[in-house]
């Protein structure tokens, strides 16, 4: 299969954190003293450091670095604590936000067995992408079920910052289509497209009545899978420095934006395990969720980072232009 798909070519917005065995020691005091025997550098990822700690004794731990958002850490942690016993998740053993040996945020969490997704999405049969696909359905409709009564953003206390009136999908993908990097590496034709299909959308439902917990980065290379019983399960969804309040079809957006680009089973399984879930799909679904994934797409491309990341903003660029088609036939 193509791995030029799932942001496998995406470059790190920064360098991996690196560390050496004895300062791994010394992080780890706090939470164990025995002896660690390997440090093994997770490469997936594209902003945080990820190493599995191994001991003489004992099971494996993993060692996490928050150099994106240093204050990512207790939102993370909190968020596993809500979605304990719901959503499999690793378990937090440490952390730390002092700063106080190491420049950034960094916690100790649990070794969960298993295989990043999008490898399976890779590198599996049509079957094994399937059982994947309608695994992370289901649990898109799990998370539908944390509700809030408004969208909007966590404070670093976690209590939440609601999404004011104007602040609808539309009026952020209009901001960040005026933005200079928007008008600066997409070609105008594009841009003038864009505005075009925002504002023949204005009348759909863009800012949803009540909102639920959304992970905000829900694709492929933040979920772990394990076959149990001959079949595909997820064994952890990770990575949730990203979480808000807000509709479900912003996950899937994220979910399906390769789908274009997979067997036909990667969305229609998804698709099924949401409505096994219990979620009743309106029927613009399709064209929100795109608009979800517009914005998620603008956002990156308006970061500073986005000039020396060259595979990133061509991927993200390509993929603006194939939703372009989709809206276009839709609309």
């Amino acid at each position: 299969m193509d791995k030029k798909i799932l942001k496998c070519q995406w470059e790190r917005v920064f360098s991996h954190k690196k560390i050496s065995l004895n300062q791994a020691q010394e992080l780890l005091k706090p939470y164990t003293s025995a002896l660690i025997t390997r440090l093994e550098l997770l490469n997936n990822g594209c902003a945080n450091t990820n190493y599995k700690v191994s001991f003489k004794n004992g099971c494996p731990v993993v060692l996490r670095f928050y150099q994106r958002d240093k204050t990512a850490l207790n939102k993370e942690i909190t968020i596993t604590t809500w979605l304990q016993g719901k959503v499999p998740t690793p378990g937090y053993l440490y952390s730390n936000d002092k700063q106080d040996f190491i420049d950034c945020s960094y916690t100790i969490f649990e070794w969960v067995d298993g295989q990043v997704m999008r490898e399976v999405m890779l590198q599996g049969s049509v079957q094994d992408i399937a059982e994947c696909a309608y695994e992370a359905g289901i649990y898109l409709g799990v998370l539908n079920d944390f509700k809030f009564q408004q969208g909007g953003f966590f404070n670093k206390d976690m209590t939440l910052k609601a999404f004011s009136e104007q602040e609808t999908l539309d009026y952020f993908l209009l901001q960040l289509l005026a933005k200079k990097r928007s008008q600066t590496i997409l070609p105008k034709t594009v841009v003038i497209s864009l505005e075009k299909i925002v504002k023949k959308s204005q009348h759909l439902p863009l800012k949803p009545q009540a909102a639920n917990l959304v992970h905000a980065d829900y694709d492929s290379s933040n979920i772990l899978v394990k076959k149990i019983r001959g079949q595909w399960k997820i064994a952890a969804v990770l990575d949730w420095e990203f979480a808000l309040a807000s509709s479900y079809l912003l996950d899937m957006g994220l979910m399906l934006r390769y789908a274009h680009k997979l067997p036909a089973c990667y969305e229609s399984e998804f698709i099924k395990g949401i409505l096994t879930s219990g979620i009743k799909l309106p029927k613009v679904w399709k064209h929100v969720a795109k608009l979800y994934d517009l914005l998620s797409l603008l956002t990156i491309l308006n970061n500073e980072d986005i000039h020396y990341r060259q595979q990133t903003k061509q991927d993200v660029v390509a993929l603006i232009g194939n939703m372009i088609t989709f809206f276009n036939s839709s609309l």
